[in-house]
């Protein structure tokens, strides 16, 4: 596996983390 390629998936990670926060946050307001 390339550089550039773990790095997409590392940031792909990254998204999907923020989007589950960002829903758990939006749903304790």
């Amino acid at each position: 596996m390339t550089r550039i390629a773990l790095l997409q998936k590392v940031i792909e990670t990254l998204k999907q983390a923020m989007a589950l926060i960002g829903m758990v946050f939006v749903e304790r307001m």
